[in-house]
């Protein structure tokens, strides 16, 4: 059973192209966890920016290269590669949250005493 995917819905890969040059030619993209250096780099960025540093990753290539015969990954540095995820100390968002749970609760609770319990009218 043959199936295309009429949707593109597989998207564009390694898996794409057949082994050749535009195989080789492709680009991937991946992710890794800071070093201690970088994430000292991530702290003074957010907190020169008056925000509460919360976690640091590094975006790095990866692409083939043919040595001796053989094609091989080769992994090389993105320059600005870091991604640094900053919060906001006064961030409203979980306030805001809290807020809504509560007046939510309360609307429920107070909803539910306009009808009175299931054996408090007697039924002939």
């Amino acid at each position: 059973m043959n199936y295309v995917d009429p949707l593109g819905l597989e998207g564009i890969g390694y898996w794409t192209f057949p082994p050749g040059p535009m195989r080789d030619a492709l680009e991937r993209w991946g992710w890794r966890t800071c070093t201690a250096a970088e994430i000292n780099q991530c702290r003074t960025s957010c907190e020169s920016r008056g925000l509460k540093y919360s976690s640091c990753r590094y975006r790095y290539g990866v692409r083939n290269t043919v040595r001796g015969g053989e094609v091989v990954p080769e992994i090389f540095q993105k320059p600005g590669g870091i991604s640094c995820s900053c919060t906001d100390p006064d961030d409203l968002t979980a306030k805001i949250c809290a807020v809504a749970l509560v007046v939510t609760y309360w609307i429920v609770s107070e909803g539910s005493r306009l009808f009175p319990p299931r054996n408090l009218v007697p039924v002939p």
